[in-house]
């Protein structure tokens, strides 16, 4: 149906065959055909949630749906920008804010040991925890949202020495490029032997240390 529409404009042998722009709705072909903010013919299609599906010779935009929210038609007309952290997703408390990805975070500025952290990101739901680094530039973000010098991540290996695995049940290896240069070596500041779990430093890097001492935290949210 889509192409006999375009039978007429394309029998002048003046269109390309694959893309045809509009500037108004009379550019179009009758029956519900609507010019997109896009310059591209749309046609009603009630299996679109907008109601409307572009045509066949809308480019890049050919056969899809048209964007039913508000009336840019699936283009990107925010130009401002605000300055301020991306609202959190309905499934993350509003106390979570965007760094990098799609995760939230949150920074628990009060210190605790490792253990009443982790218990305290766990209360924000089942989707929150104790920050867990899954790259440089996640472990970056994180040193960021923390703003201190240590601040405990979701990393330890108070279950087995040597294994350190992160409390969304996934490990970090020893030689991950991730830890400071002679970490882990299982010795906190305040003697060996003791360093079972796992802080970001300020060098945007890992390093083990003893689970009774108290830092802040961040918290991660996964919405």
């Amino acid at each position: 149906m889509r192409t006999l529409m375009f039978v007429a404009l394309l029998a002048t042998g003046c269109l390309p065959k694959t893309e045809y722009k509009c500037a108004a709705n009379g550019d179009c072909a009758t029956g519900g055909s609507i010019c997109e903010p896009t310059g591209y013919c749309s046609f009603a299609d009630t299996s679109c949630a907008s109601g409307q599906r572009y045509g066949e010779l809308s480019g890049s935009y050919a056969n899809q749906c048209v964007d039913g929210a508000g009336g840019d038609a699936g283009v990107d007309v925010d130009g401002g920008v605000d300055g301020q952290p991306d609202a959190p997703a309905a499934t993350c408390p509003a106390s979570y804010t965007t760094m990098i990805g799609t995760h939230y975070y949150r920074k628990i500025t009060t210190t605790a040991t490792w253990q009443a952290h982790r218990t305290a990101c766990a209360a924000d739901g089942a989707n929150a925890y104790l920050a867990v680094p899954d790259d440089q530039a996640e472990l970056t973000s994180i040193v960021m949202t923390g703003g201190v010098a240590r601040v405990w991540v979701g990393i330890d290996d108070q279950t087995t020495e040597g294994t350190y695995a992160t409390v969304r049940g996934g490990t970090v290896a020893v030689n991950s490029p991730l830890w400071t240069a002679g970490e882990p070596d299982n010795s906190a500041l305040t003697g060996a032997g003791m360093g079972d779990c796992v802080v970001a430093v300020s060098a945007n890097r890992i390093a083990d240390d003893r689970c009774d001492r108290t830092y802040p935290a961040v918290c991660e949210c996964e919405p």
